[in-house]
């Protein structure tokens, strides 16, 4: 998966180095295709899709929202655990790897807990083409969530 292997290409903050987990399992809901973390503690969620897919649009919208569902309330452990299970590391050494000198694991720690509790993800739809359907979504979701449409 190119985003795996490029996570620069995320939509996150300037200079921010994400650590990546594939295939995340969300319990009784199924497994998020990419899952990262940077440093400050912000998760961002990705569904990949190809634009050829007939049902894009209603299915990976609906799929992205039940995985932040599943993911909302989760304990730090759990969120943890789920991510090492995929990455080999646990979550905070994979960050601290990407990210050495001054970072602050009790923050880090503190803010992932919040937006597990808060339900506060950044919601991605990775797609390698952008249909007249998508653009509706991205349009829509633009202004009420943080979720957005991503053309690899």
């Amino acid at each position: 998966m190119l985003l795996a292997k490029a996570p620069e290409l995320l939509p996150v903050e300037e200079g921010a180095r994400v650590a990546v987990a594939t295939e995340v399992a969300v319990p009784d809901i199924g497994y998020i295709d990419l899952l990262g973390v940077d440093p400050e503690g912000n998760i961002t969620l990705v569904e990949c899709k190809l634009g050829s897919n007939t049902e894009i649009k209603r299915k990976v919208v609906g799929q992205i929202f039940a995985y932040a569902a599943g993911l909302w309330k989760m304990s730090y452990e759990g969120f943890d655990q789920a991510f090492a299970a995929k990455h080999g590391a646990s979550l905070a050494d994979a960050v601290a790897a990407l990210n050495p000198g001054a970072w602050d694991e009790e923050s880090f720690r503190v803010n992932v807990t919040e937006n597990l509790v808060r339900g506060r993800f950044r919601l991605v739809i990775a797609v390698d083409r952008i249909t007249d359907e998508l653009r509706v979504c991205q349009i829509t979701t633009r202004s009420s969530c943080a979720a957005r449409g991503l053309m690899v």
